[in-house]
């Protein structure tokens, strides 16, 4: 409903978001960046439609999936406004 398709090879990966309600894809990919560094995660946010994902090359699947919860949750927040 959100994101319009996903790239990734290995860890590295980007969201390309749709555009959502009267919000711009690219207002779409801001805020949920923004919601995502509020709840600790940093994304990069590329000014366009997209964020990118870059975690550290030593990384646990236990630090994975808290990250997935905090995007999961950022695109909930998204949807819950209004």
């Amino acid at each position: 409903e959100i994101i319009k398709y996903t790239f990734g090879k290995g860890l590295l990966s980007s969201l390309i978001f749709k555009n959502y309600k009267d919000k711009k894809a690219n207002e779409v990919a801001n805020l949920i960046s923004a919601f995502c560094l509020k709840r600790g995660l940093l994304v990069v946010n590329t000014g366009r439609e997209s964020i990118k994902l870059g975690p550290p090359l030593v990384i646990d699947i236990k630090t994975i999936n808290k990250a997935l919860k905090i995007i999961n949750d950022s695109i909930l927040e998204l949807k819950e406004k209004k």
